[in-house]
Order: C-alpha cells, then sequence, then structure tokens
C-alpha cells in the first residue's frame, strides 16, 4: 500500500495553568510563546511568510511562502491579523497547531489555492471541532497554505474564547485540555480525503475555476489585438441594443432577443482563450461525470425517468445565466447614466460627445464586469442535493423499504 493522500499531525502549546501545575520543560515554554505570538518570529509571521531554519514545525532549508493567512471569512487583512496575534498572546486557552500534509500528486489535484483550502476548512471544520467537545461559537482558528514544496500543507490553529468545560458537578469553568485523540484525528483525516474527492466539491472548484478565468480575461484585457478589438465592438453592440424599459436582466422577457447575443460575448470569450477554455472543459467534465454516476445509481435503484435527477443541463444554463448578467447589469448602469446625461444636454453637439464619453467608459471599465461572482449556483446545487436526498427518503418511506422517523 502506498503513503496516505491526506496526513494531519496535530499538538498543542498549553496555557499557563498547565504549565505552573506540572512544571513544563524549558522548550514547551518557548513553544508557547511561539504560539502566543510572544516573541518576534512567530506562528503568524512563520505561515504568513515562509520559513526560517530551526522553528518548532521542524522545516528546514525550503524557502517556502505561504498563500497567506486566512479565516472563516477568508484572507486576513493587516489589522484582522494584528487583532489576531493581540488575541493570541492574551488567551489564557492551550492553542493548537496542525500541519495537514498531502502527497504530491493529490494536493496537486485537489489543493491548487488557498480558496480550495479555505472551502475545505469551512466545511470540516465546524465537525471536528463539536468531535473533540469544543462549541464552533467559542472558537477562533486561522490558517495558510504552503505550495512551494513537494507536498502542499495547510498549516491551522486555533483557541477557545472562554472557558466553557466544568467538572462533574462543578461550577469553575476551564478551557478544554489540549490532547486531542487518534480517533477523532482519524476521523477528521478521513473527512478530509472524502471533502476532496466529493463530486460536489470537484463541480465547486471547478466552476469556481470557471467563473474567475472569466474576471481575468475581462479584468486584464488591454492593448488593440483582434479579439480585444471584437470583444469591445460585441460589447458595444449590446450597450447600443439593451432596453432601458421594464426589468433588464438574462432571464427577463424584454431579453429574449437579445439573449442570442449576451450567449455569443460569453461563447466568444470562452472560446478565444486556452485557460479559460480548458477550465470550461473541465467543469462540464465534472458535470458529466456527475450524471454519469446519477444515472448508476438511478440504474440499481430502478429508478424510473433519471432525467430529472440530472443536473448538466441546469448548470450550463445557469453559467451563462450568471455571466450573462453580469455583462448586462454593468452595461445597462452605464447605458442608464448615459441616457441621463444626453438627456440634459441642448445641442447636438454636447449629446454626442456625452455618448461618446460613456461609450469610451463602458469600453474601459468592461475589463471588471466578472469582477465579483457570488455563490447562488454552489448554493442552488446543495440546495438541490437535499432535495433529491429528501425524495429519495420520501420515496423509500413509500415504497416501505425503511420507517418514516
Amino acid at each position: 500500500m502506498g503513503n496516505p493522500n491526506v496526513v494531519v499531525i496535530m499538538g498543542y502549546a498549553p496555557n499557563n495553568d498547565t504549565m505552573n501545575r506540572f512544571s513544563m520543560k524549558p522548550r514547551y515554554i518557548a513553544e508557547r510563546q511561539f504560539y502566543a505570538c510572544r516573541q518576534h518570529y512567530d506562528i503568524l509571521k512563520y505561515v504568513n511568510e515562509g520559513i526560517d531554519e530551526g522553528d518548532f514545525l521542524g522545516y528546514a532549508g525550503n524557502e517556502e511562502k505561504s498563500s497567506g493567512l486566512f479565516g472563516a471569512n477568508g484572507l486576513l487583512t493587516k489589522r484582522a491579523i494584528r487583532d489576531l496575534r493581540a488575541m493570541l498572546r492574551s488567551t489564557d486557552s492551550n492553542i493548537w497547531h496542525a500541519v495537514i500534509s498531502f502527497t504530491e500528486d493529490f494536493g496537486g489535484k485537489y489543493m491548487t489555492s488557498y480558496k480550495d483550502a479555505l472551502e475545505l476548512l469551512n466545511a470540516e471544520l465546524p465537525n471536528f471541532f463539536r468531535s473533540i467537545g469544543i462549541s464552533t461559537d467559542n472558537v477562533i482558528w486561522y490558517a495558510g497554505l504552503h505550495e512551494n514544496t513537494d507536498n502542499q500543507h495547510i498549516h491551522l490553529g486555533f483557541f477557545e474564547k472562554e472557558p466553557l468545560f466544568t467538572k462533574e458537578n462543578g461550577a469553575t469553568k476551564r478551557y478544554r485540555y489540549g490532547t486531542i485523540g487518534q480517533e477523532e484525528l482519524s476521523m477528521f483525516r478521513m473527512k478530509i480525503e472524502e471533502r476532496l474527492t466529493d463530486a460536489n466539491f470537484d463541480l465547486k472548484r471547478s466552476r469556481r475555476n470557471l467563473t474567475e478565468s472569466v474576471h481575468d480575461t475581462l479584468f486584464h484585457l488591454q492593448g488593440l489585438n483582434d479579439y480585444e478589438r471584437e470583444l469591445k465592438k460585441r460589447l458595444l453592440a449590446l450597450y447600443r441594443a439593451l432596453p432601458l424599459d421594464g426589468r433588464v436582466s438574462y432571464g427577463s422577457k424584454n431579453m429574449d432577443k437579445l439573449r442570442p447575443q449576451v450567449n455569443d460575448i460569453v461563447n466568444f470569450i470562452i472560446k478565444n482563450n486556452p485557460n479559460l477554455k480548458i477550465d470550461f472543459d473541465t467543469f462540464c467534465t465534472d458535470l458529466a461525470r456527475f450524471d454519469a454516476n446519477r444515472r448508476r445509481i438511478c440504474e440499481e435503484q430502478k429508478i424510473d425517468n433519471p432525467s430529472k435527477y440530472l443536473i448538466s443541463e441546469k448548470y450550463i444554463t445557469d453559467i451563462y445565466r450568471r455571466l450573462g448578467d453580469k455583462v448586462i447589469k454593468f452595461a445597462l448602469h452605464i447605458k442608464q447614466k448615459d441616457d441621463r446625461e444626453v438627456k440634459r444636454c441642448k445641442t447636438e453637439l454636447a449629446k454626442k460627445h456625452i455618448a461618446k464619453k460613456y461609450r469610451s467608459y463602458l469600453l474601459g471599465k468592461s475589463l471588471r464586469i466578472v469582477a465579483d461572482v457570488d455563490d447562488e449556483a454552489i448554493n442552488c446545487f446543495e440546495e438541490y442535493r437535499r432535495r433529491l436526498a429528501k425524495a429519495n427518503y420520501e420515496r423509500l418511506v413509500e415504497e416501505g423499504e425503511i420507517e418514516a422517523e
């Protein structure tokens, strides 16, 4: 058997109470200084900036940069890092520290950026905290993904906000003891691998790569090559044709005639950008694999009409709707501002000047129109899975295979 795809190594820096009661060795005191950020070079600098030889985690001789510190809400700002450092210095909680390491092939496939690590930890840490008896509302965690080594790995740290544990029939509250059992760590490791290889997680990753590629494509368009000229020409044609009255969005009735034009812009971007084309094809492949698995399950479960459980068409349509809405929303915003200015003008020359200004503004700002892609489709997909699970449960109850809970 080969090496496991995921390895989790976890320890803790004991709090002052533990060190005082057990007369901890100097190295444990020094370790606490490092993880509690009570020295110049501390855990936050290590994770955020790289590795120095001889640090507490035992890495040496290999310069490494992290993707930056992040928490549950994303990358930490400088102010957030200062606040976190202050909390670490003042906390009386044990401070847990972990390395979640991946084999080279596995990490290269499933852990491609800090966003993969962020999604993974947001999905699995709540269950892990509950398994070790820590309330998810009473914990602060922080992490960083180190990528520039043979094995990508996540550095994770967490501590309790308040002491909530009590002895039986006791009133004094304390922090959780530091040691975490192997059973909980093994389950955490298993859940990490299951989560990363889950089809749903694959869809999230490929869909995120797809939408980010669209953003990068539009945001970095510069110069006047043939592709850029043609894209700007198509965006300008849409800008001129957009209606001002009624609801104007990808699915609205008064966009029926323009929807093919919007799809044409999305198709043009995908077709003419190799990286985006690869991401889109990957997205479609993930959908096809998911649907193939659905068909297999339906066949094994003797479910008639499996087509109603398939998602490929729905989610490809959703991609076009989402990207199309971004294009439409921004073009409409500029068009409305343009028309208001034109109405104020008293001469035709002034009107032409205003129209030209806003057309130029549109073409310049069009590079940013897909800068913010939310998680609506992901949420929709997860809701769909919940509905499918509910439908399967109701079917099994109806057929008498299981009893209703």
